[in-house]
């Protein structure tokens, strides 16, 4: 029973720029309509508990998001509501897949578009507490991954550990 995999050795270096701009306008003293584009990056690597040389390696993740939203608040910052949108598109997606009960592997969807909205609210009665509530939509497809663990196409599917909804409540003392 072999335990270890053979040595193997692997090499790849990457090089990208990150960068974030965010645009904001104040038509009155309440009120923020902003935009914002950016790019995101998650490092390349190794799988090290995979004893496949082949799928050792996964590439780094890119990502380029465009936000749009609004952020006001009324009564002296009593109350206040938020909306944002966002898209995204990931080049190199991580996926992470189990391929035994010991051993799991970092694969690389292609192509994936993630979107989706979200609305905020908050309410101040005391100068130090704030109570908030919020809720969201996500939506995150794969546009262009084979996983060659599962041997399976995933064109077109729903994008796992992305929750579709979430709901947010929170009470917090400053």
């Amino acid at each position: 029973v072999r335990i270890l995999s053979p040595h193997y050795v692997r090499n790849n270096s990457y090089r990208y720029n990150v960068s974030r701009f965010i645009f904001d306008y104040k038509p009155i003293e309440s009120l923020m309509i902003f935009t914002g584009i950016s790019r995101g990056y998650k490092n390349a690597g190794y799988s090290t508990v995979v004893n496949q040389p082949s799928l050792a390696a996964f590439k780094p993740e890119i990502n380029d998001t465009i936000e749009v939203g609004i952020k006001s608040k009324y009564f002296k910052d009593f109350l206040g509501i938020n909306l944002t949108y966002f898209y995204t598109e990931a080049t190199d997606f991580h996926v992470i897949r189990a391929i035994s009960i010991a051993e799991a592997v970092n694969l690389n969807a292609e192509k994936v578009t993630i979107r989706g909205a979200e609305i905020e609210s908050y309410m101040k009665p005391w100068k130090y507490l704030r109570l908030g509530f919020s809720a969201g939509y996500t939506e995150g497809r794969f546009n262009k991954f084979y996983d060659r663990v599962l041997d399976t196409n995933f064109d077109g599917k729903h994008v796992h550990f992305i929750p579709q909804y979430d709901v947010v409540s929170y009470l917090q003392y400053r």
